[in-house]
């Protein structure tokens, strides 16, 4: 029997958020396809602009924890 669901999507967000913190571009673009968009209060920034981003980001990252509910 293999993982659980939950399990395998508890792992994942583990994964992005260790892909956060760590502002490794290559590992956060690993979880979007070519079309992912960011939607935040400040608009919308396009996949490319945030993995290259992810390297000099002026918000320094130190811990994400993922609430699965």
């Amino acid at each position: 029997m293999g993982p659980r669901p939950r399990d395998e999507i508890r792992a994942l967000l583990d994964a992005w958020a260790q892909a956060i913190v760590a502002n490794d571009a290559d590992r956060i673009g690993s979880f979007a396809t070519e079309d992912w968009v960011l939607v935040g209060t400040g608009g919308t920034v396009p996949r490319e602009r945030f993995t290259r981003d992810a390297d000099g980001w002026r918000c320094v990252v130190t811990a994400l924890t993922p609430r699965a509910e």
